[in-house]
């Protein structure tokens, strides 16, 4: 009697035996997954941040040499406005005015010329 309880304990508890095994199979997986997206999502997002930071220095750049190049071009603007407007007395090939010109090509944005913007131009 004793055996044929056991028989059909162990008829019983083998179909649930075998689902609690495949569940447990199919919980490792899903967390082997989990971890392995972890994983991908934690490095995307550390190439992203250093992408991003990456473009944000290189547009800082691309700014403040586009903003040099302004500069230097209303710097210009200003050498050829004074030329034309007869500010220089005398011939403008004379020793003195080849100077001034240097003096005005080698010394960067003129703050007075800067924020003088009553010309038309």
């Amino acid at each position: 009697m004793e055996t044929l309880r056991q028989q059909v304990q162990t008829d019983v508890e083998k179909p649930f035996r075998e689902k609690v095994l495949q569940v447990d199979a199919e919980l490792e997986k899903s967390r082997s997954d989990y971890k392995k997206l972890k994983y991908d999502y934690t490095f995307l997002k550390s190439e992203y941040e250093h992408e991003s930071s990456e473009h944000k220095r290189i547009i800082d750049e691309l700014t403040l040499r586009y903003e040099a190049e302004v500069s230097s071009l209303n710097h210009y603007r200003w050498i050829v406005w004074i030329f034309t407007h007869g500010y220089f007395f005398g011939p403008r090939t004379d020793l003195i005015s080849l100077l001034i010109l240097l003096l005005l090509v080698l010394w960067q944005p003129c703050n007075l010329f800067k924020n003088n913007n009553n010309h038309n131009w």
